[in-house]
């Protein structure tokens, strides 16, 4: 399907493709999107892409319990979006059924258009949450609901898009290029650390473990792992020294993904008392009667924790 979304979109030649970028940043000021900052991995140079509205569709985070061979479902849009503040919902649902396939339920918090809580910026498919789904998934729905809610963005940007761009993003383009900046030179200047594979395979083992069994014990101890392995990760190496195509350098900034949704995933599973649905604690096994989303924010000391209670959906023509 992946492929022949690609395609149909080199058949229309008034969609421009820019291939090989990776997004490291979002352009967010006072909860307003203005853009994305991208890795050039042909040049190993930042680009900035200033839009009138910005839509994430990255997909889940498979690889953060997985060895992932296609290597794309990195957790990146869920990540960049909640460095940037964006409510993210229901993180701690994902499925395994159907041949251990899984599945990201929980994402970024969205309503049935794809808007996010930051003006501007939309979400569809995996890496974004309507709650349409409840807790658990029949993969044929998955792709039905993504289509349903692309299409419902694509009109909502259409009645709705500024129509010029806000000189504001000018403004803050400077203290968001050097913040970034300095993270990805971080990254590139250490000689002497751990390697992002290893601590994404240590990463990998620990969640892969959380996600068959979740209890107090396995999770407070998964906690720990990764606040370990985020202590690592401050030191990372890279060894591969190219400007061009550094696949190292990409791995560790992916890594760096990773590592802020294993936090808001055992925050939320831990918080979720319960079981229901595809998030299933073995020392909680009955669901609570009162139906409540999980929401988690960024901050600085880690993921914030709150809820909200469920609305029942309406059908709507």
């Amino acid at each position: 399907i992946g492929q022949q979304i690609v395609t149909s979109l080199y058949a229309a030649s008034s969609v421009p493709l820019q291939e090989h970028m990776l997004v490291v940043h979002l352009l967010v000021d006072h909860d307003v999107c203005y853009g994305v900052i991208a890795y050039d991995m042909r040049t190993g140079h930042l680009v900035t892409y200033l839009a009138k509205v910005v839509v994430l569709a990255t997909g889940g985070m498979q690889s953060l319990f997985y060895d992932d061979p296609s290597g794309v479902t990195t957790g990146d849009g869920i990540a960049l979006a909640y460095r940037a503040n964006a409510t993210i919902q229901d993180i701690e649902f994902v499925s395994t059924e159907e041949g251990n396939a899984v599945y990201t339920l929980g994402g970024i918090a969205t309503n049935l258009e794809g808007e996010t809580d930051i003006t501007y910026l939309y979400a569809i498919g995996e890496c974004a949450c309507t709650g349409a789904e409840g807790s658990n998934v029949l993969f044929g729905n998955a792709l039905l609901l993504t289509l349903l809610t692309s299409t419902r963005a694509a009109d909502h940007i259409a009645l709705h898009v500024p129509r010029s761009f806000d000189k504001h993003a000018h403004d803050i383009l400077p203290e968001h290029m050097y913040d970034i900046v300095r993270y990805l030179k971080g990254l590139k200047i250490r000689k002497d650390g751990p390697r992002a594979h290893t601590i994404l395979a240590e990463l990998q083992e620990v969640m892969h473990h959380v996600l068959l069994r979740k209890d107090a014990r396995m999770l407070d101890h998964a906690k720990e792992c990764v606040l370990a392995l985020c202590e690592q990760y401050r030191i990372v190496t890279i060894q591969d020294i190219n400007a061009s195509w550094n696949m190292e350098f990409v791995s560790a900034i992916e890594t760096g993904f990773l590592l802020d949704c294993a936090h808001m995933y055992i925050r939320a599973s831990f918080e979720r008392d319960e079981t229901r649905g595809t998030h299933r604690r073995s020392d909680f096994r009955q669901p609570h009667e009162t139906l409540v989303h999980s929401l988690i924010n960024f901050t600085y000391d880690g993921p914030v924790f709150d809820t909200k209670p469920v609305e029942a959906m309406k059908y709507r023509r």
